[in-house]
């Protein structure tokens, strides 16, 4: 490089099953992949039997390649594809997505795509908003001659984030099966004239796709989800955005751009039709710049200076926040859909915003959608007299209990690091104590002191090594024998009705949002990370923000198994 620098590649593990292993699962792959989300090569020894539809779920993505045993009866490998040992069943495939969005080849000869043969564990923005809208395009080879129905499983579905999938373009031959099943399902179909000219790599389907839907004003082409549900566009830049007739759902960030659908950018007018139903929170991560336009025959919204309401007026749906705004909330609303009041993805920084609203909303518990999580905002929420109701504080802004000093930290990137807690309760004789920062980041998977656990089992906080961790060596390394006396042990209630006696503990999902939830955005299990949790965060390769999810005790440990999350440690002190 021109400045010597050499830019360090992230090394992943493989994943290898053991030879004798008869069926590869979802807990056996988190097993043998070390808990990893990130892998390269996985080796299927001869002895398996069965993969499971779930198996590859936990999978956030793969750099290398499926490598089956060549004795294995059953399965055959092809890139980070598994087939049928006669290459004609498309079995497995592990989506890596890559800002958003994949491009996945199909072999020529294979005939069958089966259920679930698309498994992916959720897109990189998953800490903060999870984003199954996210672009898939499948390039089709002509042997194709069925497709599953469901062909596509997503482990978002395990947390009820999303049940349709992702937004698939489908590449293929003209006259086609892969045609017929996009017609059918809705999908976009872009035509190549013969195999042999088939693109292979993003870059390459985007270009074939620009070319094919460029019309006289460069408009740009808009790829197009729409199966009578949900539609996902990709538009160019400064440029009108119309939905398409017909579309009844308009998904949360279904508007995005060529190079990265979820680029921050601005587009010009948006059009809605009468046909939709739904419109979910966020769908515009971008910054509108002119209007929206709503079908004054759509039964269900209309618009009022860019504010989308319901037909009747009572209910609020969308709004931008940006810098600078005025926006005041006509006097009808007696409701604000949680989240409706999204950010601009265009500003890091969001100040000098003042948002009136009716007097019978003044008590209202309004929260704001932040795409993204870095994003700071300052802003007065105001009565139509300019009366202060409230000042909303998100980010860097927000600081909403006292905050004391208590124990040191040390790790490898952090050295006696005083560590800062927020007083988040207060009793006559003790208060609760949870850190400002997540400490460090993980993740959770059962104690094991003798190592014999070769079968992982359900995981709770009963039995987990994070809580051996936090009443162990924590405790011990990061107070003196002064402070450990002021620290009270609690009785916690854990999965199944046991009550346990912890020192250290995680707050419960519940306890997050009453204590948190002044946070103002749409999820309050997000918190500032330490030094320490940024690395491993990035040790794990995973996105190392300023702002980072963190677990709670409750939590489906096993339905997150091989996730990394942060550590925001919890305890009651005497006062």
């Amino acid at each position: 490089m021109a400045d010597g620098k050499v830019k360090k590649e992230k090394q992943y593990r493989d994943a290898k099953f053991p030879k004798g292993l008869k069926t590869v699962n979802a807990k056996e792959t988190a097993h043998y992949s070390g808990n990893q989300i990130y892998v390269k090569d996985i080796y299927i020894p001869a002895s398996v039997e069965r993969i499971t539809k779930d198996a590859f779920t936990v999978l956030r993505g793969m750099t290398g390649s499926f490598i089956v045993d060549p004795d294995n009866p059953l399965y055959s490998s092809f890139g980070k594809a598994i087939l049928s040992k006669n290459g004609k069943r498309f079995l497995h495939c592990v989506m890596s997505y890559k800002e958003g969005h994949n491009v996945i080849v199909i072999p020529d000869g294979v005939e069958i795509i089966e259920e679930y043969a698309f498994s992916s564990y959720g897109s990189e923005n998953s800490a903060f908003l999870p984003t199954p809208y996210t672009m898939l395009i499948i390039v089709m080879p002509p042997s194709i001659q069925e497709i599953a129905e469901r062909f596509y499983l997503s482990m978002w579905s395990f947390f009820s984030f999303q049940k349709n999938g992702p937004s698939v373009t489908i590449i293929g031959v003209s006259g086609s099966y892969a045609e017929q099943f996009a017609a059918k399902r809705g999908f976009h179909f872009c035509p190549i004239k013969d195999w042999n000219s088939h693109p292979n790599t993003w870059e390459e389907c985007i270009a074939l796709q620009m070319k094919a839907g460029k019309n006289g004003d460069d408009a740009g082409y808009q790829f197009i989800r729409n199966e009578g549900q949900s539609c996902y566009y990709i538009v160019n830049q400064g440029k009108d955005v119309s939905i398409a007739p017909g579309t009844r759902i308009m998904s949360s960030a279904c508007i995005g751009f060529p190079t990265n659908p979820y680029r921050a950018g601005k587009i010009r007018n948006l059009y809605i039709p009468k046909t939709v139903e739904k419109i979910e929170a966020f769908f515009c991560p971008s910054t509108i710049t002119g209007d929206i336009i709503i079908d004054k025959d759509n039964p269900f919204y209309k618009s009022e200076n860019n504010i989308i309401l319901s037909k009747d007026g009572e209910t609020l749906f969308f709004a931008q926040v940006s810098s600078g705004i005025t926006l005041r909330i006509p006097d009808s609303v007696k409701q604000i859909e949680p989240g409706s009041l999204a950010f601009s993805l265009s500003e890091k920084t969001i100040t000098d915003v003042k948002i009136y609203v009716p007097d019978a909303l003044r008590d209202s518990f309004i929260t704001f959608f932040a795409y993204d999580s870095e994003q700071d905002a300052l802003i007065e929420i105001r009565t139509e007299n300019d009366e202060l109701v409230k000042t909303i504080r998100t980010g860097a802004f927000y600081d909403p209990y006292e905050c004391i000093e208590f124990g040191r930290f040390n790790s490898e990137w952090e050295k006696n690091v005083p560590i800062e807690w927020y007083i988040v309760d207060k009793k006559e004789d003790r208060m609760l104590l949870v850190s400002k920062y997540a400490l460090f980041a993980q993740t959770i998977v059962v104690y094991d002191p003798m190592e014999k656990n070769n079968k992982p089992s359900t995981t709770t906080w009963a039995n987990c090594a994070l809580r051996q961790d936090l009443n162990g060596a924590f405790l011990t390394n990061c107070f003196s024998e002064e402070e450990r006396a002021q620290i009270l042990e609690t009785a916690l209630s854990v999965n199944g009705g046991e009550t346990i006696q912890d020192k250290v503990f995680l707050l419960g999902q519940q306890e997050v949002i009453d204590f948190f939830k002044d946070t103002q955005l749409q999820y309050p299990h997000i918190c500032l990370s330490s030094k320490t949790a940024k690395q491993q965060f990035k040790a794990n390769h995973e996105p190392a923000g300023k702002w980072v999810l963190f677990w709670a005790r409750d939590m489906d440990f096993d339905a997150r198994r091989g996730q990394v999350m942060s550590v925001r440690p919890a305890m009651w002190v005497k006062k």
